[in-house]
């Protein structure tokens, strides 16, 4: 049990953070479940607690709470650590016209200016609705989420050539309905897929708003389907959990009669954003720019997938069913456990070793979103807070795969370390050869979901939450995984314009192959892992003098 004060403020940081009860001082935080996102969220709290800058690495290196308490009083008793400022409150006391836009905004809007209307960064969800609906909950619901989200109800525009961001006054609204009968049948599905397709790629116009849309199809009176559509630059993977959250607990108390459960936010987006351009300048973004200039130093341009690249990729997109089943997953977890890694380090070194085995390339370059919530008070809004860090792996020296997971790891908790640096700052100062084939740094991306994301609960309905029919390709591969039920499951977004579709079910077949190896001989020199072999379609590349040559004269 914990025996000091600081040991008992970390046991209720556990409890708060991983759903626990009794977390003794000993117990190691990954055990209980934790993982990369929710150390992130440990470290946030012992900031606001402690005040002091607990690096992530420590409670990778000490993940007990004895290991912390220790860490923390070194920091105070020395005068260490590194704290930002508190976030000031700007959209209450500030016009409401003028504020910046953060950098992540930024980037999207400059985007948005040379190539408007793409739906590229549209995120979509569709949930089915079974039971009686009170559409007027629902939609005084969703107006109370807006009213709540200022940066819902934000437009983006250039103010003397600099963009910037103003929060419109918040106006009840009617919820679009439209009538869609006989889902059931062919022509219904058909129908009903057209109109998730249309409501889900239909462009945004930043400078007019809104940047949230919402939509319900009424089949009949016991089945609806609900259609969220919000932009990127307003909305993150977090925020959709956070969306379902509230929603859930606003349709519940308004269908009971009651007021909203839900407390106002402390701050608001604009807030961070100000808090963001006054923080990260001089020092602070230049000292972590120097660990991404030097770990990014010498790497290749691109991935050289063997497949011809066309002049201009589409933004079109297909995606594949990925699922790990439980068995499987329980290894993969033992496996975590045994390295002193999180469960997202050993699929990414195996997803790395995968595309290794495919391309033939030593140096493999992979993107990763981050939360970007380092603040408590962040973690309760909706908006873009999301960062992209690089995982850099090397397959040099014929190494196994744990060699292969100990770089990757040490990678990884250097990109945790340094995540702050917006990624658009780091083009920015790399200034890397931009094509319009490929994604500057790197054309490959892995998530493992993990943010929240509770169930949507409704009174009286049964939901099912559906992949939206619309697909676009931001990457050439997207592998993004989360755990349901005790499985692994997800989808590996492809370009069609690059890979046919038995290209991408033989790569899915040989990655669960690799996955059955390295759990069961991880010590196994890579080359000699007997999934390397392969299938006809997905060959390892490497072994052909002739493609080695080639990879070897560009």
């Amino acid at each position: 049990a914990p025996r000091s004060a600081d040991e008992e403020i970390l046991a209720g940081i556990w409890a708060d953070v991983l759903g626990v009860k009794d977390a003794g001082v000993d117990d190691d935080f990954f055990d209980l479940g934790g993982h990369s996102l929710l150390a992130t969220q440990v470290i946030s709290r012992i900031r606001e607690r402690f005040l002091v800058e607990l690096p992530l690495q420590s409670l990778f290196e000490k993940p007990t709470i004895e290991g912390c308490a220790a860490d923390i009083d070194m920091l105070r008793r020395k005068g260490l650590g590194f704290l930002p400022p508190p976030i000031e409150l700007v959209s209450s006391t500030a016009a409401r016209t003028g504020f910046p836009l953060s950098f992540s905004q930024e980037r999207l809007w400059f985007m948005d200016q040379f190539e408007p209307g793409l739906p590229l960064y549209n995120i979509a969800a569709a949930v089915r609705l079974s039971g009686r609906l009170s559409v007027i909950s629902l939609e005084r619901s969703l107006c109370e989420i807006v009213r709540r989200q200022q940066v819902l109800r934000t437009t983006f525009s250039a103010v003397e050539g600099v963009p910037s961001q103003s929060v419109a006054p918040f106006r009840p609204f009617n919820l679009a309905i439209s009538d869609v009968g006989g889902l059931g049948s062919t022509e219904g599905e058909e129908e009903y897929r057209g109109l998730a397709v249309e409501e889900a790629s239909r462009p945004f116009d930043l400078s007019r708003g809104p940047v949230f849309r919402a939509r319900l199809l009424r089949i009949s009176e016991l089945e609806h389907v609900l259609l969220f559509t919000m932009h990127h630059i307003a909305s993150d993977g977090w925020s959709m959990g956070l969306l379902t959250s509230e929603l859930g607990q606003l349709y519940s108390a308004y269908s009971r009669g009651e007021a909203s459960p839900l407390t106002e936010p402390r701050i608001q987006y604009v807030d961070y954003a100000a808090w963001q351009r006054g923080w990260l300048k001089a020092d602070v973004l230049d000292t972590q720019l120097d660990y991404w200039r030097e770990r990014l130093a010498g790497a290749p341009a691109r991935l050289e997938f063997p497949v011809e690249r066309p002049e201009v990729r589409g933004i079109r997109g297909e995606a594949a069913r990925v699922v790990i089943e439980r068995e499987l997953t329980l290894g993969l977890k033992e496996l975590s456990r045994t390295e002193g890694v999180t469960l997202f380090m050993t699929l990414l070194a195996a997803y790395q070793t995968l595309l290794f085995l495919y391309t033939g390339q030593e140096d493999i370059l992979v993107g990763s979103p981050i939360a970007g919530r380092s603040h408590e008070k962040l973690e309760e809004l909706i908006g873009f807070f999301v960062n992209t860090i690089v995982i850099r792996a090397g397959f040099a020296g014929d190494p196994s795969f744990e060699e292969v997971l100990r770089r990757v790891a040490r990678a990884a908790m250097g990109a945790y370390a340094n995540q702050d640096a917006p990624f658009e700052k780091l083009v920015e100062d790399i200034q890397p050869l931009r094509l319009s084939t490929h994604s500057p740094i790197f054309q490959v991306w892995f998530a493992l979901q993990n943010a929240p994301a509770p169930p949507l609960v409704l009174p009286g309905l049964t939901l099912r939450v559906e992949r939206s029919p619309a697909s676009f390709a931001k990457f050439d591969l997207a592998l993004t995984l989360a755990e349901e039920a005790g499985e692994l499951v997800g989808s590996l977004d492809y370009s069609p314009d690059l890979f046919e579709n038995d290209q991408i079910s033989a790569l899915l077949e040989q990655f669960e192959n690799l996955l059955r190896e390295v759990v069961a001989r991880p010590g196994l020199k890579i080359l000699d892992i007997p999934a390397a072999a392969g299938s006809d379609a997905v060959a390892p590349l490497f072994a052909d003098s002739e493609f080695q040559f080639q990879c070897d004269e560009r």
